[in-house]
């Protein structure tokens, strides 16, 4: 199988299963880690996901969204997955403060700790961290910021906010053990992940003038 390409695959425990087992039996690098992306419509099978990761021995961390992005579509059914080699070098914090410099400075030392854990246990080059937060948290922009700025720019930020179309605070944030809302997923994503946003100016063919 190939490993670091996501795959959108049905939320079935058969399927599950049989992915979970050919990552993990892989000759050249088994699977040890995954990251799930699930529509809302789907959340009720966080459990079963983290059940399958649990008895395979793979650590999981991910999100929950309002519809998934599959082609040129929106879609409310499966979930997009990720197969890492190596043990994910991240975290979840539950809850995170909603002042800048409290909740960037909690979350740039879970990404120190991140970062010493996997100088710790591999060689693999991390200079990305993904990070997914609860939508329903507020000035998330300064959070990232103030992070930033104590990181000393040593990673490159990329990020999603994840919850519900109905605003309304669910849990949207999981890792093998827990389902909850109100904080963030960070995930130092190996080099060979690559990832970025590309923002394109619209480009304005015809000019009106209103009067």
């Amino acid at each position: 199988m190939t490993l670091d390409v996501m795959q959108r695959l049905p939320l079935e425990a058969a399927v599950l299963t049989d992915w979970l087992a050919a990552g993990c039996a892989a000759d050249a690098a088994p699977i040890k880690g995954v990251v799930a992306l699930l529509p809302a419509a789907q959340a009720h099978h966080v459990p079963l996901l983290q059940q399958l990761c649990r008895q395979a021995g793979v650590c999981l961390l991910g999100g929950i969204f309002p519809r998934l992005i599959d082609g040129d579509q929106l879609v409310e059914d499966g979930a997009w997955l990720l197969g890492l080699p190596q043990v994910p070098a991240g975290f979840l914090l539950p809850t995170i403060a909603d002042d800048p410099q409290q909740g960037g400075d909690a979350l740039a030392r879970a990404a120190e700790q991140a970062m010493t854990a996997l100088a710790a246990a591999s060689q693999a080059t991390c200079s990305t961290l993904l990070l997914i937060f609860d939508g329903q948290l507020a000035r998330i922009g300064s959070l990232v910021e103030q992070a930033y700025l104590q990181l000393d720019g040593r990673l490159r930020l990329l990020g999603i906010n994840a919850g519900s179309d109905t605003f309304a605070p669910v849990p949207c944030l999981f890792d093998t053990e827990r389902f909850t809302g109100g904080g963030v997923v960070g995930l130092l994503l190996p080099d060979s992940v690559r990832g970025g946003l590309s923002l394109q100016p619209a480009t304005i063919n015809d000019l009106y003038t209103v009067t």
